[in-house]
């Protein structure tokens, strides 16, 4: 099911904070400081969200949290479902 599926809803943007002089660094508006870098898978990105600086963290908290383990067995389990459905039809067919 997943496996034709565009990766890019599943990548997150990386964002690096460029130190500028005269900021303050508690400033809480960080678009002005930020800028995007790359993409990154999510595993990666949730790897490296605690040695991000504290106003990245803080914009970051909005970004939804990475899948359970329950819900990636169930659509693992969902898949070879699926794959299994798939060799059945094509039995059926022949």
């Amino acid at each position: 099911m997943l496996r034709n599926t565009k990766m890019e809803p599943f990548m997150v943007l990386r964002v690096s904070v460029n130190s500028g002089a005269g900021r303050n660094p508690d400033s809480s508006f960080l678009w002005s400081t930020t800028r995007v870098t790359s993409f990154v898978p999510v595993s990666d990105f949730y790897r490296g969200i605690r040695a991000a600086p504290e106003n990245v963290r803080r914009a970051l908290r909005a970004i939804p949290r990475k899948p359970t383990d329950f819900l990636q067995q169930t659509v693992a389990r969902f898949e070879n479902y699926l794959g299994e459905s798939r060799q059945w039809v094509e039995e059926l067919e022949q």
